[in-house]
């Protein structure tokens, strides 16, 4: 039998390499010529405190799309041409050339030629904050940053776990091994009142604010709601309240 092929993780550099930089391919779904390749080889994890530096490569016929930057951006054309698009009309870009964007002014840059276009820019930043009109993917929005996105946490839900879960409830302590209750109440559950997993609450109790008074109301789900402040001040009063002494039995 051959030997097994040695499946090689892209995002890791060999065996005593540095992993590479951070890089993002960016497209439109709506628009095929929107479409780069933004590498940033230099920012904070590099040990820059100030400052940063992208790497854009944009195929011939490809475009950035208009966006704008949250600072200035010094661009040098390493390799390719093209044109630039901005306010007030547009420039050739040629290898060797230096270009200035200023912050905030939107631009829109379109490789020509035969060759891919290579753009070398330098932000006074550790966060460069891209812009765009048209929502770019994989972002999903409109920004593009230049740090990796940060991992999102979500709370686990013991009763809807992935499939293929590598570990047990008994493992993770939310349940005790042959034990009748399986498991403790997420935080969730314990935020909206439930003391048994599976078993709703018996009164759900909402605390909304009232726009514009600054006020908030509070009450049962689906009952009376009463400014919270009032319901305070009887509290208080009723606390402070004498004792009734009792009557004397006659």
């Amino acid at each position: 039998m051959a030997d097994e092929e040695e499946v090689v993780d892209p995002a890791g550099g060999a065996e005593g390499e540095e992993p590479p930089p951070y890089w993002v391919e960016v497209w439109n779904d709506y628009d095929p010529s929107m479409r780069f390749v933004s590498i940033f080889p230099v920012g904070e994890k590099e040990g820059a405190v100030a400052s940063s530096v992208a790497y854009y490569i944009i195929e011939p016929g490809k475009h950035t799309g208009l966006h704008s930057d949250n600072v200035e951006e010094v661009v040098f054309v390493a390799e390719g041409e093209g044109e630039v698009f901005s306010i007030g009309g547009s420039k050739k870009l040629e290898p060797g050339k230096f270009f200035v964007f200023p912050a905030g002014i939107d631009h829109d840059i379109y490789a020509q030629g035969s060759d891919a276009m290579r753009l070398l820019s330098f932000f006074p930043t550790t966060e460069v904050l891209s812009t765009f009109q048209q929502e770019i993917y994989p972002v999903g929005g409109n920004v593009l940053s230049s740090k990796p996105p940060a991992p999102q946490l979500t709370e686990l839900d013991p009763n809807n776990l992935p499939e293929n879960f590598p570990f047990s409830l008994e493992e993770l302590g939310m349940a005790e091994a042959g034990s009748e209750e399986p498991r403790e109440l997420s935080r969730t559950e314990r935020l909206i009142g439930m003391t048994e997993p599976g078993k709703p609450p018996d009164e759900v109790q909402v605390r909304v604010s009232e726009p514009g008074t600054g006020r908030w109301m509070v009450g049962p789900a689906g009952g009376e709601l009463r400014y919270e402040d009032e319901l305070e001040g009887e509290k208080k009063a009723a606390d402070e309240a004498p004792e009734e002494e009792p009557k004397p039995e006659e």
